[in-house]
């Protein structure tokens, strides 16, 4: 059992678990218009936040809008902690695409880049910036695998933490995707949503693709104490398919791993992947559903959207407001699932590639 000692999340419209929690509440998404598509933004509290962060050193200035999200988000995981001993490990899908995108579209233009293109737009920028934001000294890591990337460092960092390597990791996801490029890739994989309906962005329809694109992190400190402990997790990879296979029988493996270390039967509430894809979707609930015929299966994207790398911390924040006693259900599927009562809730992601993984939590008794 791994500890969480404290968290920061931020997404559609919200910059906390309260927020995201009246938005659940409520019938109501955060989605907006982005240009001809949907979209999901981050509110204007966390906006101003950020670009307060810019103006703290000269060299923040110059940082990509994912790389100071997670800055600020690290910050809050980590307020009245001491950060000198921890170890950090950021996961982020797309990285600093704003910024790569900007530099190419100057570099097709024969102008000159700027000396710290390259040190900016690396991999390892966004989590080695974070760590010396807050002050920590032990080490930064990075992952990238898709839109699993989340949940999978989450995995990964509670291994550091079970087997001793630090007593402090601070674990985080989190994704920029709203750029140009960005939105033209997804235009060609005909996933994103047309739907013209009060809910755009529409989890388990399985008729069609319709994901929206959301910008959103979450960190999560691994330590003594708090209100939620991770109690099993599991990964699985596909081995057959194309690179945008989705893989029932991975995900499958991945959710049993993680309930046979959880030492349970089953789970009382599962929050999938699920975002929006017509196969993917309908695959992942197949899987649900053998393993847990009982379990209600709750999906918080159609009012958060999918924030790709960091949408796994998007369903862990909303895995703890379901253990708060959080009573929601899926509008645009008039109320398909009921939340209420749930001791354990299960997370999944997944994503390109055929990478599945899932996360067991609970309420400390």
């Amino acid at each position: 059992m791994i500890s969480i000692s404290s968290y920061a999340f931020a997404g559609a419209s919200f910059d906390k678990l309260e927020s995201l929690h009246s938005i659940l509440s409520s019938a109501n998404h955060g989605l907006v218009a982005w240009d001809s598509e949907w979209a999901g933004r981050l509110p204007v509290s966390i906006e101003k936040a950020i670009e307060r962060m810019r103006s703290i050193r000269k060299d923040y200035a110059v940082l990509d809008r994912v790389t100071l999200l997670s800055m600020l988000l690290a910050q809050s995981a980590t307020n009245g902690f001491d950060s000198k001993d921890m170890i950090v490990l950021v996961g982020s899908a797309r990285g600093a695409t704003a910024t790569l995108e900007a530099a190419t579209a100057s570099f097709l233009k024969g102008e000159r880049l700027a000396p710290q293109t390259s040190p900016i737009t690396t991999a390892g920028s966004i989590s080695a910036m974070t760590a010396r934001h807050i002050g920590a000294e032990r080490g930064a890591m990075s992952m990238s695998m898709t839109c699993g990337t989340g949940l999978q460092a989450v995995v990964h960092a509670c291994h550091l933490r079970k087997y001793g390597v630090s007593q402090n990791i601070l674990v985080g996801g989190v994704e920029a995707p709203l750029t140009p490029f960005t939105k033209a890739q997804f235009l060609a994989l005909r996933l994103l949503s047309k739907e013209q309906s009060r809910y755009p962005s529409q989890p388990l329809v399985f008729e069609g693709n319709r994901v929206v694109l959301s910008e959103g992190g979450g960190f999560l400190l691994l330590g003594e104490g708090g209100r939620f402990e991770i109690i099993g997790w599991g990964e699985a990879m596909s081995v057959e398919g194309s690179a945008v296979t989705f893989s029932q029988e991975a995900m499958e493996r991945s959710m049993g791993l993680a309930l046979h270390m959880s030492k349970l039967d089953a789970v009382d509430v599962v929050v999938p992947h699920a975002p929006g894809t017509q196969l993917g979707d309908r695959f992942e609930l197949d899987a649900i559903e053998k393993l847990f015929p009982q379990a209600n299966v709750y999906s918080s994207k159609w009012a958060t959207g999918h924030s790709l790398g960091a949408s796994g911390m998007i369903g862990v924040a909303t895995a703890m407001l379901i253990l708060e006693g959080g009573d929601y259900n899926m509008p645009h599927l008039n109320g398909w699932a009921s939340t209420k009562m749930a001791n354990t809730v299960m997370v999944n992601a997944s994503g390109f590639g055929g990478n599945c993984t899932s996360v067991i939590l609970r309420k400390r008794i």
